[in-house]
């Protein structure tokens, strides 16, 4: 069966299906290059463009693991299940990311999310709260949180981001459990980034504000409503400012601290064609030179050109260099990342395309081992699977599913 043709009354039933799962806590952009480091298992979600163009209800991700030799096992873990409300411009669901930590193994956890669009397809306002909260039990009461992140962004009239709003809601419950009493606690705190640009509508600064926390009343605390805390809190500054050369192009990027001093810069050469061909970023200079160590070299990056096309670029960092190679369309046909303790041996990565579609990367290490990705397209340039190799035998597998809006036909510009 192919989902994506399936009829519209199934497509109404299983818009309601990922209504219900959103309620239950019982869970099992552009894309990179290609696809996945060994422990990511990233997965790729259509944006809005994308359900529009193909007239997409909603969209599975399911994570296949297999067995040693390679067989794809039956069970499946759903890492997101995401519906598309063309009348309120919305998309909504469940999501999943992984969670690294130094002092344990890597995990997945969910969370809920929705996003908010304008008119014009502009992404105007998320939210994200985890799926599920963590709870304790001290002293005879149960603790827990409820944390909500949304970001809210407003644009200038020639659609360029001018203003980002990221705000983090704090909600903490304590229930003593043999009354039943409840406590809640209520707070904001949010950081506000600003971008500025001139007359022929390049960006020339940025600003943050790092607002103070607030306390919001609610039905059980109301003492210290509205009371407004400076826990991390700064005001307004500017972070990062461009300077334009005489072709019109950046010449100098430079970021500053909260106490406005350098922090950091990056320096454009170009040829007698005004092509970009070096960038050279430095950094410590708030820290000063009195110790010989500061400002510090942080990274090179070079280019070489044929014609009007990038043809190589090299990032070049003290301990490592990172080769990559494209073709005249602009997609990377090679990568060779050589680290200092390796050289001149490197890690070599290879890609192939089909239909402008990244479709096979293959990497090998300077120990013979080989890393194999594939992704696998519907007929209609969607993607329906993303697999994984080591040495050729079958790490893991990502299948997407998806369902077709009633009386919608995709689009194929």
């Amino acid at each position: 069966m192919n989902p994506v043709g399936c009829c519209a009354k199934k497509g109404k039933n299983v818009v309601l299906l990922l209504g219900l799962i959103l309620l239950t806590t019982d869970v099992s952009a552009q894309f990179s290059q290609l696809i996945v480091p060994l422990d990511a298992h990233l997965h790729h979600i259509p944006s809005l463009e994308e359900f529009e163009k193909y007239g997409l209800a909603s969209v599975e991700v399911h994570q296949f693991e297999s067995t040693k030799k390679g067989k794809v096992k039956n069970d499946s873990t759903r890492l997101c299940a995401i519906v598309f409300h063309p009348d309120k411009r919305t998309l909504s669901g469940l999501n999943s990311h992984w969670t690294y930590q130094s002092h344990g193994p890597n995990f997945l956890s969910w969370y809920k999310f929705i996003n908010h669009y304008d008119e014009q397809g502009r992404l105007v306002r998320e939210m994200e709260e985890p799926l599920n909260h963590n709870k304790r039990k001290e002293f005879g009461f149960l603790f827990y949180d409820i944390n909500k992140t949304f970001r809210t962004l407003a644009y200038n009239d020639k659609g360029q981001l001018r203003k980002e709003i990221k705000t983090h809601e704090g909600n903490s419950f304590s229930i003593y459990k043999s009354t039943k009493d409840t406590s809640h606690h209520r707070s904001i705190q949010s950081d506000i980034y600003e971008y500025v640009f001139d007359s022929l509508g390049r960006e020339i600064e940025r600003y943050i504000t790092d607002d103070s926390t607030r306390y919001l009343n609610t039905a059980t605390i109301s003492y210290d409503s509205n009371a407004v805390r400076c826990h991390y809190c700064h005001p307004r500054y500017k972070s990062i400012k461009t300077v334009y050369g005489k072709n019109q192009k950046p010449a100098l990027w430079i970021s500053y601290t909260r106490n406005g001093e350098f922090h950091s810069k990056r320096s454009f050469y170009y040829d007698d064609q005004d092509r970009l061909i070096r960038r050279v970023d430095s950094t410590g200079w708030y820290i000063g030179t009195k110790s010989g160590e500061y400002p510090r070299l942080d990274q090179t990056i070079e280019w070489e050109h044929r014609e009007s096309q990038v043809w190589k670029r090299r990032i070049i960092w003290p301990n490592k260099m990172v080769e990559n190679e494209y073709d005249s369309l602009g997609n990377v046909l090679r990568s060779c990342s050589t680290y200092a303790s390796q050289a001149p041996r490197c890690i070599d990565s290879k890609y192939e395309y089909h239909n402008g579609q990244p479709i096979k990367e293959t990497r090998t290490f300077p120990n013979g081992e080989t890393i194999t990705e594939e992704n696998r397209f519907t007929e209609n340039g969607l993607l329906k699977e993303q697999r994984q190799y080591k040495n050729k035998t079958l790490v893991y597998l990502l299948r997407y599913k998806y369902w077709k809006l009633p009386g919608r036909e995709p689009r194929f510009d």
